[in-house]
Formats: C-alpha cells, sequence, structure tokens
C-alpha cells in the first residue's frame, strides 16, 4: 500500500477496488477469516463492535508478510475476545427481529450452544489439542538439554537464540533471534538438530555457530543438538 501511513491512506483513496481486492487474496485469507467468524455463527458481522476489528485485521492481512495470512499462528489472538463480544451483541440484536416466539427461544438456545460446541470441535484443529498429547509433557532428553542450555545464560546479558528458545530466555536476559545477522550479542544459544525460524535450516544454524566459533566464541554447553556459545570466555 506504501512506505508510510499517508502514503497507504493515499492508495486506499485512489485505489478502493484494488485495496478490497489485497485484503481479501490470497484465497488463505479467506480461509483465515471464516476461522475467525464462522465459530461464532457470523454473528459478529451484525454488530457496532465489529469496529474495533477493522485496524486489527487491516495490518494483518495488509501486509506483506504471509505468516500473519494464516491460522496456524497467535496472530488472531487480539481479535478473539473482541469477534466473541461482538457476537454476543450481534444475537441481541438478531433476537428482536425474530417474529415467531418459538424460533426466537429457539435461537437464543441453540446458537450459544453451537458456539459452544464449534469452540471445543476447533481444539482437534488447533494447537491447544497438544496439551492432551504426552509428548508435550515430557521431562527428560532434549527437553531437558534444553533447559540445561537456557539455564547456562547469565541474567542481564544480550544473547541470540533460535525461535523456541528464545521465549524461555526474555524473561531474565535481553533476547535477540539468531537470524545469521551479527549483533552486540555476547551469548548465543541454538538447536543446531532441527530447522527453526527465522533460518528455516539446521545447517544454516549451525554454520552461524561454526562461523561465531571462529571468530573466538567458545563453548560453553553442547548436549542433544543444543549449543550455547560466549564471546571472549576463556
Amino acid at each position: 500500500l506504501g512506505p508510510d501511513l499517508p502514503s497507504a491512506l493515499g492508495f486506499m483513496a485512489r485505489h478502493p477496488l484494488r485495496t478490497v481486492q489485497l485484503f481479501f487474496t490470497p484465497a488463505v485469507k479467506w480461509h483465515t477469516l471464516l476461522w475467525i467468524f464462522a465459530p461464532f455463527a457470523l454473528l459478529t458481522a451484525g454488530s457496532s463492535t465489529l469496529i474495533l476489528l477493522v485496524p486489527l485485521l487491516a495490518e494483518r492481512f495488509f501486509s506483506y508478510g504471509q505468516q500473519y495470512w494464516v491460522v496456524g499462528y497467535h496472530y488472531t489472538a487480539t481479535a478473539a475476545p473482541i469477534v466473541a463480544m461482538g457476537a454476543a451483541e450481534g444475537l441481541h440484536r438478531l433476537l428482536p427481529l425474530l417474529r415467531k416466539d418459538s424460533v426466537r427461544r429457539a435461537v437464543a438456545s441453540w446458537v450459544p450452544a453451537a458456539v459452544a460446541l464449534a469452540g471445543l470441535a476447533g481444539i482437534a484443529y488447533f494447537p491447544l489439542h497438544e496439551l492432551f498429547l504426552p509428548r508435550l509433557w515430557e521431562t527428560g532428553g532434549r527437553v531437558a538439554a534444553a533447559n540445561a542450555a537456557v539455564a547456562q545464560v547469565p541474567r542481564g546479558v544480550t544473547v541470540e537464540a533460535t525461535d523456541r528458545l528464545q521465549p524461555h530466555l526474555v524473561d531474565h536476559t535481553d533476547a535477540l533471534l539468531l537470524d545469521g545477522t551479527e549483533t552486540s550479542a555476547t551469548w548465543l544459544v541454538a538447536d543446531v538438530s532441527e530447522a527453526d525460524w527465522p533460518l528455516k535450516s539446521a545447517a544454516k544454524q549451525q554454520a552461524y555457530v561454526t562461523r561465531r566459533e571462529s571468530e573466538g566464541w567458545t563453548v560453553v554447553f553442547d548436549r542433544d543438538g543444543f549449543v550455547v556459545l560466549h564471546a571472549g570466555q576463556s
């Protein structure tokens, strides 16, 4: 849409049809929108609360980052409470429009039940179902090695880490993503046995670790594919 907000707004004003097309294409955006609204019977579309979703969905579906278009990540988390509240408002507005009392009572009873069932059914599709898988609760093996690797990093330092490890460092360090570019970090935590974002390749992660070693970084931990390096340690 443009390099900044004024440019983007200008593009929208000059090309309204193209703007709408960009919001709904490619088809994966339609798929995600259906997953956002369909479990609530599309009732949010009939509420004034819908206006609160406009900036959240606009920044997501106008972005060129394809990771924002899909269902599989956490980017619906901020929109979900608004969708739920909007659905309640939409149902409240719908009921007076139904003339027959029997129809009104049926809708008032069965629509919320259907929404609840849709939410439960969605567990099988989304990562929440992993709570019921034994592997999520494993504490030995590579899980123990990962915890041990994270424990090597002292508080208050700047550290580079791969995506699955970084969240476990943010509470006590300045944790940066290991993306292959050199930073001011003095510590590095990587999993060189499995592909991880943003490098997306175990070989690339290993190559970066090897490069750091050649620059004088010292390996302070190496177990089950998890490697911790420190700059300048003798």
